[in-house]
């Protein structure tokens, strides 16, 4: 059972500005193609026919926004042929096996429609936008300029090790400690087991493990949510949906869900996760300015497993999920998806940001 979070307030009164002093948008890339195929490989023709779809629905822009500027590791990219020649796209960590991986027209689409709500609400702030190191988020980024009509923009992409908003890709031999040291939690290893027992049909009809033998939770939902997304069936070979796929697929997502409450419940590895990207927040940035930040799923959980700190588990943010801070005067609000979800004074905000601190 997937479940959302309750809101949090502050007890403390805050008075209301008209605008605030800045806004920080946190957002998830737009939906995608799989990042791999899970077809067996017995089944070449359903292979085919997954790269040829996948292939039809990639998102394929024809120009930069007007005046937007790629800073691509300190190399300024003027054109979306810069962006696309090899040597650039090997610096990008999702280019290696297209199409997979590769932000689709829909997804495009979703942060067009997240650009012009952002841009409408917030019509007089100088805008700071930043990517991750991946050409989904990087095009997504564009998407959501495009539709917001905000022109004369530098997007900021930071090399792996430089970069607060994906700790995974920052300090990947530190996340595999971490996350080692949680998964080996005799709770932990107990619900992976009743789990993996109850999705038989997924293990027998899909490549559902690593190189080290173990299921890979991530990888095999996102098989099925990236079909489900074009209202495809969970084969290409089979024309209806399969019941018991479809049931052990709402197993295996609850489960992911657990899996992370897990991983992000543990202070050494949420304070890797999130405390870089909150701590942002507290920079002392110019007034009426927004920064938009172009990143991923496990981002959005992190921030909010650090802000809410939720006895239930959280939910996967869905692609094209956002989290707005306004930071006032004399307060902060965050919002996820539309709903107010924290409100509470700066010093409190300041706090909770900082709570990992030593």
């Amino acid at each position: 059972m997937r479940r959302s979070f309750a809101l949090r307030t502050s007890t403390r009164t805050c008075s209301t500005s008209p605008q605030p002093d800045r806004v920080y948008v946190f957002h998830r890339h737009g939906d995608r193609a799989p990042s791999s195929s899970i077809v067996l490989d017995s089944n070449v023709t359903e292979i085919e026919l997954e790269k040829q779809f996948w292939s039809s629905q990639i998102y394929k822009p024809p120009s930069l926004p007007p005046n937007v500027t790629l800073n691509l590791h300190s190399t300024l990219l003027t054109s979306l042929s810069s962006l696309h020649s090899p040597p650039t796209l090997s610096k990008l960590n999702d280019t290696s096996n297209p199409p997979f991986g590769y932000l689709t027209t829909l997804g495009s689409s979703q942060l067009k429609t997240l650009g012009s709500k952002i841009s409408s609400k917030y019509p007089n702030h100088t805008l700071n936008y930043t990517s991750t190191n991946y050409l989904r988020t990087i095009l997504s980024a564009l998407s959501l300029l495009q539709g917001s009509g905000i022109k004369n923009v530098e997007l900021k992409i930071p090399r792996n090790e430089e970069c607060k908003l994906n700790a995974y890709d920052r300090n990947p031999d530190l996340l595999r400690s971490l996350i080692k040291e949680v998964s080996a939690d005799p709770k932990f290893q107990s619900l992976d087991k009743e789990a993996t027992s109850k999705i038989p049909s997924l293990l027998t009809n899909f490549k559902c493990k690593n190189d080290k033998g173990r299921i890979d939770w991530i990888h095999l939902l996102d098989h099925f949510q990236c079909r489900y997304s074009h209202s495809r069936s969970y084969t290409d070979i089979e024309e209806k949906w399969v019941k018991e796929f479809e049931e052990e697929v709402e197993i295996a997502r609850g489960h992911l869900e657990e899996r992370f409450e897990f991983y992000y419940k543990d202070d050494e590895v949420l304070h890797e996760i999130a405390t870089p990207m909150l701590k942002e927040l507290l920079h002392p940035h110019a007034k009426n300015t927004l920064h938009i930040y172009s990143s991923h799923d496990v981002t959005l959980l992190g921030i909010l497993y650090h802000l809410l700190s939720p006895t239930e588990t959280l939910k996967w943010p869905d692609y094209g999920s956002y989290i707005i801070f306004e930071v006032y005067e004399d307060k902060v609000v965050c919002e996820f998806n539309g709903e107010t979800v924290w409100e509470g004074g700066r010093e409190e905000f300041k706090a909770i940001c900082e709570r990992f601190d030593r």
